[in-house]
């Protein structure tokens, strides 16, 4: 029996039970509740500025409740493919039909080089279920109103200094957004001339566990990481009143990687993914940014 058959039949069960918001300093802190039943919990967290915004109002708020929640749903992935359970719960918010199989295109489509690499059939029908077993988010919804400007994630290439110098060329406000800077991204905003107000940065740490499980030769592999990119980038839009995400990616991500497959390295920089992320926001974000 190959590891992946072995693996889904003995930990079938994937639970997404909850998030937890908690106000750390000048700062927000994010810590996501994940189970494989049978297997092992997960704590992944994430640390946001506040930028000037009041905690208790934001944790009464719909939308930004909503926009951590749906983070959550991107960053499962990471640790659903330790062992590709075939069911999902999803019991930390509510999701409708129709963001069910959003969240399954990408899901599949995101995963397409992990499958590949680790041979697991390709079955965009039947490789998870999912289903919507938590409540809706009750709380009002408060849409940005008159956004401005831009945030351009950088990850360490001259792309997002030629999207930085465009953008001030058309006169345009442009902020830089980083995920746990390092070397690269921080010389990025060097070279791009950004003060350092101009620089938001977040941290985001995976749980040890997912390493230790994948160090005993539990399945592992590519991601959907530029995914992770768009929903977090979007909440700190959204608390810093910034209007869009300008991104720059080569055309080769429209690309297959393996010839004559769907298989995808860079799908979540693709413009099928750029375009179905802009219509989830406009759908069930609803951040107006």
């Amino acid at each position: 029996m190959a590891l992946y058959d072995e693996l889904r039949e003995k930990y079938r069960v994937f639970r997404y039970r909850s998030y937890e918001i908690t106000q750390e300093g000048n700062g927000i802190r994010v810590r996501y509740d994940f189970e494989i039943e049978g297997l092992s919990e997960f704590a992944p967290t994430w640390e946001f500025g506040l930028y000037g915004q009041d905690f208790e109002r934001l944790m009464k708020n719909g939308t930004f409740q909503n926009l951590v929640f749906q983070l959550g749903m991107v960053e499962l992935i990471s640790y659903w493919k330790i062992a590709c359970p075939k069911r999902v719960e999803i019991l930390a918010g509510s999701l409708e039909k129709e963001q069910i199989a959003w969240w399954k295109e990408l899901y599949f489509h995101g995963l397409g080089e992990f499958f590949y690499t680790n041979g697991i059939p390709l079955d965009a029908d039947g490789f998870m279920e999912m289903e919507s077993l938590g409540e809706k988010i009750s709380l009002p919804e408060y849409p940005l109103q008159n956004p401005k400007g831009c945030l351009v994630p950088i990850g360490g290439g001259k792309d997002s200094v030629v999207s930085v110098e465009l953008l001030r060329s058309m006169g345009e406000e442009a902020k830089c957004y980083i995920i746990n800077p390092r070397g690269a991204t921080i010389n990025t905003t060097t070279a791009g001339k950004f003060l350092k107000e101009d620089i938001l940065t977040v941290k985001r740490t995976l749980d040890k566990r997912m390493i230790e499980l994948n160090q005993q030769g539990f399945l592992n592999g590519h991601t959907p990481f530029s995914a992770i990119v768009a929903f977090s980038a979007t909440i700190v839009a959204y608390l810093n009143g910034l209007h869009y995400i300008t991104l720059s990616n080569e055309a080769s991500a429209n690309e297959s990687t393996v010839l004559g497959s769907t298989v995808n390295h860079q799908y979540s920089k693709s413009f099928k993914f750029e375009k179905d992320f802009h219509e989830y926001e406009e759908n069930f974000l609803h951040t107006g940014t």
